[in-house]
């Protein structure tokens, strides 16, 4: 027989109330494991980062190890006791126990208070579900009862958030403190003064603390009463160095707390860079009036390459070019004077460090004869000729008795001799040559002996080489 239409309504209302329990029940523990994950997050954390510069450390047995000092060999005749050996720290640690002044200044986020709520949820929980059994509940009023626990989780969460934005007042306690710390120069040579200046302004009383580190490592420290001051430090190795001012404020009151602000500046002490300067031409000699070049050359690193320059130029100890600015060429235009001299060129490099490098050259300098056919056609002038051609170039050779190369009209040969100005040279288009076979040219020319008579020859071997094909 077929179950009364009753019995069968009341059957699926019962399976519909327990199946809406069931997803209240599901979106009740998801609103609590979300507040759960909230609140953590929410808790301060248990590692502060501490603006010290220390590693909290207290000596212990392990970090001491035991040294042999007596300086006997352990034998029959002597054995080691206690007096032979000394404890030695070998750790490399600094004992330190950290304060509140390691610490930044930091609010605490309070504490969530969602618990209590979840345990009156879970209360909540175990009443519907052990009622579920027992009673009939109204649909309607079931799922309007659903929409609630959210709504509650959904408050929570708002409150948490709030939390959260409100914990951002870390360093509000220092906002107050004005710190500034600098150094000059911050780049050194070892032996050489750096100079840190350090000011702290605040509101309320401070305390100073500095520290002085060398490549990260703490090698001095103290305290300032002043809140103004200069800091001397002469390095004696190269590195990095840093200066690290720490003010700490002193407020008053029971519930006041200290807050803590640092700041660094770093000081550069480098070797003694290298630096070399040299100044060199291509000329051997040069000329009053002729312009004339110098190659500078400098070497070193970066610094050198910055290096202020000072190039100056005499001509016989009066200056005739100066300049500040380095060039890789230099070119200096010597003066037009009676005699021959020198000219001298000196560069002078200066590196911030003030080292200095420098190099000179000196360069014979000497001055053109004014000597022309004019002056020969003039000297012989005079001259009777006889037309006897071996009397004749006799007579012209006497008149040269006496003369020499000139002594301000030179060349410096490759040699490196020096090799005067003649006449009979410049006759013969050669004026800074060996000039004996050019003499004979000259006196056999102004004794008008002819060419197809006696040859001619700017050079003594090719002169006889042709005096043997005429037979002479």
């Amino acid at each position: 027989m077929s179950e009364p239409f009753s019995r069968q309504m009341n059957r699926h209302l019962k399976e519909r109330a327990r199946r809406k329990k069931l997803g209240r029940l599901v979106a009740v523990m998801s609103a609590l494991v979300a507040l759960i994950v909230v609140s953590s997050l929410m808790q301060p954390a248990n590692t502060m980062t501490t603006i010290c510069g220390h590693e909290e450390h207290t000596h212990s047995d392990e970090c001491y190890t035991l040294k042999l000092v007596c300086g006997q060999d352990g034998d029959e005749e002597h054995v080691h006791g206690d007096d032979c050996y000394e404890r030695v720290l070998t750790c490399g640690k600094t004992e330190h126990t950290h304060t509140p002044a390691c610490y930044p200044a930091a609010t605490e986020a309070p504490a969530p208070e969602t618990e209590p709520q979840a345990e009156e949820d879970n209360i909540d929980v175990e009443t519907e579900i052990t009622n579920d059994t027992e009673e009939k509940e109204d649909p309607i009023e079931t799922e309007t009862s659903d929409t609630e626990p959210e709504d509650n989780a959904t408050e929570e969460e708002n409150t948490d958030a709030e939390q959260t934005e409100g914990n951002t007042t870390e360093n509000e306690e220092t906002a107050s403190v004005k710190l500034s710390v600098s150094v000059e120069p911050e780049i050194v040579l070892p032996g050489q003064e750096a100079k840190w200046h350090f000011q702290a302004e605040s509101e309320e009383k401070l305390a100073l603390s500095w520290q002085l580190l060398k490549d990260g490592e703490e090698i001095k420290s103290g305290k300032f009463e002043n809140e103004e001051k200069d800091y001397a430090f002469t390095p004696d190795t190269a590195g990095e160095y840093a200066f690290k001012l720490t003010a700490t404020t002193m407020p008053e009151g029971e519930d006041a707390q200290p807050a803590s602000k640092s700041k660094t500046s770093k000081l550069q002490v480098i070797e003694p860079p290298e630096l070399a300067v040299s100044v060199t031409t291509e000329a051997r000699s040069t000329f009053g009036g002729d312009a004339v070049s110098f190659m500078l050359s400098r070497s070193g690193n970066e610094y050198a390459q910055k290096a202020s320059a000072a190039i100056s130029a005499a001509q016989d100890g009066i200056i005739i070019y100066e300049s500040s600015e380095y060039s890789d060429t230099v070119t200096v235009t010597p003066v037009i004077l009676e005699k021959a001299g020198i000219i001298s060129v000196k560069v002078i490099l200066k590196d911030q460090f003030g080292q200095t490098a420098e190099s000179s050259i000196e360069l014979p300098c000497a001055m053109h004869e004014t000597e022309s056919r004019d002056n020969w056609d003039y000297m012989f002038k005079d001259v009777e000729l006889t037309g006897e051609w071996p009397t004749d170039f006799l007579t012209i050779a006497r008149t040269q008795i006496g003369y020499k190369e000139s002594e301000k009209d030179f060349v410096i040969r490759e040699d490196g001799e020096l090799q005067g100005w003649t006449r009979y040279g410049a006759k013969a288009g050669l004026p800074y040559e060996e000039w004996c076979a050019m003499f004979a040219s000259f006196c056999l020319d102004y004794a008008k002996v002819p060419e197809w008579a006696v040859p001619r020859a700017s050079n003594e071997q090719r002169w006889i080489e042709k005096l043997a094909k005429k037979g002479l």
